[in-house]
């Protein structure tokens, strides 16, 4: 019920910061990943086909993982199914820039699809479970729209990576609802709005496959002025977001001389929420940790070099 391989790839792949030989000049490859979270629970399996072109024809650390690509997607979870594609430009070492389009196919299982009439409606883990049983959630369909930006250095061991993302909804909700429970955000998402996701990371990259830091995320929904007035007709603060976590991040990337089992990595991640409208001890304890444990490996399908 969440975008993990947006979030979690780029730190896989930061293991490979570093000096590097000149990549193919076209790839066409495959990038695998299966995760579970906990506080909010979620399970998710993506797998992504890349086609990449090289840009330069230069083995500098700056330009020479440089390349334009596009990628299918497809993301499956217990509660929906996301199919689309995408478009990267990695014009430097530093910076890569993406652009997703997905399709959104919601099961009406386990309790999702649910929707409500107003950010300020109460949808705490008991709220929905009772709504659950209720009836409350819906099969359902709808868009999503991602503009993403990567930024990553590193000097020595020690790597800095930030991942910013702005998401756009566009989801078939009930009439009269407004928004809907997004578990990977932890929060209520506009059905026609967007929602922002920054996730910073300071990171020690070990000769040897260790990859261990520090994440944090915040996240914040975006909702017209209208949907936050109360009865009386007055403005109320958004009752949502921002919301913020921070926590260790650890993983391991495993030796693999297979062109189709490349760089297999586990990720464990552990982030205590410092400001939530829930989870932050008002009805979960502070003390509970958001966390996700993955797996994600990636492999060569053909390659010109």
């Amino acid at each position: 019920m969440f975008a993990l391989a947006v979030q979690l790839a780029p730190v896989a792949a930061s293991a490979q910061l570093g000096p590097v030989g000149l990549p193919p000049k076209q790839q066409l490859l495959f990038t695998s990943l299966t995760a579970g979270v906990w506080n909010p629970w979620g399970a998710q399996t993506d797998l992504i086909v890349h086609y990449r072109r090289r840009l330069w024809d230069s083995k500098k650390l700056l330009f020479g993982v440089s390349h334009v690509g596009a990628k299918l997607i497809t993301r499956v979870n217990p509660a929906y199914v996301r199919v689309g594609f995408g478009v990267e430009l990695q014009p430097l070492a530093v910076l890569t820039l993406r652009a997703n389009y997905e399709h959104r196919g919601y099961f009406g299982t386990v309790g999702m699809l649910q929707s409500w009439p107003s950010p300020r409606a109460e949808h705490d883990d008991d709220t929905r479970s009772e709504r659950k049983r209720g009836g409350a959630s819906y099969i359902t369909s709808g868009h999503q729209l991602t503009a993403q930006a990567i930024v990553r250095a590193k000097v020595g061991p020690i790597a800095i990576l930030n991942e910013f993302a702005l998401h756009y909804f566009r989801l078939d909700l009930r009439p009269g609802d407004k928004v809907f429970y997004e578990a990977f955000y932890d929060t209520l998402t506009p059905g026609k709005g967007s929602v922002l996701i920054n996730n910073a990371h300071l990171l020690y990259i070990s000769s040897f496959g260790l990859i261990a830091g520090v994440r944090y995320t915040v996240v914040h929904a975006f909702y017209p002025d209208d949907w936050l007035r109360d009865a009386s007709g007055r403005l109320v603060e958004n009752p949502n977001t921002p919301n913020h976590k921070i926590g260790p991040i650890i993983g391991y990337t495993f030796k693999s001389s297979s062109k189709s089992f490349r760089a297999p990595t586990i990720l464990l991640v552990l982030n205590w929420w410092l400001e939530s409208r829930y989870r932050a001890g008002q009805q979960v304890s502070q003390a509970l940790p958001y966390g996700i444990i993955a797996f994600t490996f990636s492999g060569d399908i053909w390659r010109q070099e």
